[in-house]
């Protein structure tokens, strides 16, 4: 078995309102974690910190490389969606 991954690529035009939603969720989840935190509750403050997780292109890149150089794995983006890409 050869695993290979494969990881979205641009964004499509059509879904610019979902990915501004999920923009104002990371920063309202960002928020809720740093308040949780000052009241010493990290739990809650790690919960809300994973729901602000941002993944950069940077980070891909990055992950794309450590993959093939470590384990041999072949990675691919997809033009658009990886799901699709998939099917």
């Amino acid at each position: 078995v050869k695993p290979i991954v494969v990881l979205d690529g641009m964004s499509l035009p059509a879904k610019q309102g979902t990915k501004d939603e999920r923009l104002k969720s990371r920063e309202t989840n960002r928020e809720l974690g740093r308040e949780a935190l000052e009241q010493n509750d990290y739990l809650a403050a790690d919960r809300y910190f994973q729901k602000a997780i941002h993944i950069t292109t940077e980070m891909g890149h990055e992950l794309r490389r450590r993959l093939w150089n470590e384990l041999q794995v072949t990675c691919i983006t997809a033009p658009y969606e990886a799901d699709a890409q998939m099917a």
